[in-house]
């Protein structure tokens, strides 16, 4: 399956009200984004940046891993796997950008 064909078979789940067209999908991508956010967040702190996806149906899936300050192509992010009884690890390494680098700190406000 293809992203075109994934979209346009989700679109006939896509069940709300015609007035809200644009806010609720948005809000359902925000909260999706806010879910994600928030395992990246934990594993930050928890696991030095590794975490863990739960719950990965079973089959063929493509994993990207993306970066603002990264400068590796999301092509070169990208790595497709088959899900399944055992746990596959996957490993990104992504180059950052010169000018996005920050320095790493430690304890908040800055102080290392």
């Amino acid at each position: 399956m293809n992203f075109y064909t994934y979209q346009g078979e989700a679109r006939k789940t896509a069940i709300y009200p015609d007035d809200m067209a644009v806010v609720y999908p948005t809000l359902g991508v925000v909260g999706e984004a806010g879910e994600i956010a928030d395992l990246v967040k934990k594993a930050i702190r928890d696991d030095g940046g590794a975490f863990t996806l739960h719950d990965v149906p079973a089959g063929e899936v493509t994993i990207a891993a993306w970066h603002e300050a990264s400068e590796t192509p999301l092509d070169e992010a990208t790595q497709r796997l088959t899900a399944g009884a055992s746990a596959p690890e996957v490993t990104f390494t992504l180059a950052v950008r010169p000018e996005k680098a920050r320095p790493v700190t430690h304890g908040g406000r800055g102080t290392p």
